[in-house]
Parts: structure tokens; sequence; C-alpha cells
């Protein structure tokens, strides 16, 4: 029988759970447990693919807008390329006390190393 071992890492920023997630974690979470996915790549990488569902929130104007949407009880998935952009989000997810955020470990990268599915579209499709 195949096991799937699970790291699951988290820590608190003032009231927000902060989730560490491997991309299968991570998908199996979203599969189960819809809130918000949230992209903060730029947004040229965002419109050549990305995980389906995912909003963008790439800029300081985009973050803002879908910041302003969210309610503290949503659970807020993030990612960026590698793991890194995620962090600046996270402190303003805190600030704006949201309860519980999901961080994709290793970011986009990480997840497309993994095989797992993704959105393709053509640059024409893909608005801000």
């Amino acid at each position: 029988m195949y096991q799937i071992k699970l790291l699951l890492v988290f820590f608190i920023v003032g009231q927000t759970q902060i989730i560490k997630l491997t991309p299968v974690e991570f998908s199996a979470k979203l599969d189960k447990n819809p809130g918000v996915l949230i992209d903060v790549r730029p947004f040229e990488d965002y419109c050549e693919s990305r995980i389906k569902g995912a909003v963008w929130a790439g800029n300081s104007e985009s973050l803002e807008v879908c910041l302003a949407k969210l309610k503290p009880a949503t659970p807020v998935f993030i990612y960026c390329e590698k793991g890194k952009r995620t962090k600046e989000v996270i402190l303003k997810l805190s600030k704006k006390k949201i309860e519980k955020v999901y961080e994709l470990e290793g970011g986009f990268l990480k997840w497309k190393g993994e095989g797992l599915k993704i959105n393709i579209e053509t640059k024409t499709d893909c608005k801000k």
C-alpha cells in the first residue's frame, strides 16, 4: 500500500494560522476545503499557466482588491513561483485577520515538477 508522508508545517502570525503544504497536500486540501486560491506571481506568468481556479493578485493594486473581498473565516490558499513572494502577502493576510492560510511549499515550480494539473490559456484569454 502506497503511503503519503504528510509534512505539515504550520505557525501562527497574530491570529492567522499559516499551514505550509507540499503540492500533493495542497491539492488535496484545496479539493476538500475550497476557499480563495491566490496566485501572486507576475501577471505574465499567471497568464502562461496557473493552478485552476486561481485569482491573480501579483501587484499591490490587485492584491488590495482581493484582500478587500476576503472574510476572516475564508480559507486562503496562496502560491508564487518558488515560495518567497508569498511571505509578504501572508503578513498582509494576518493584518486582515484571515484565520487560515495554506501556503504551497516550493511554489508553482514544485507543483508543475510533481506533474499536478495546471491551466494553460492563450494570452488573449487572460485578463487582469
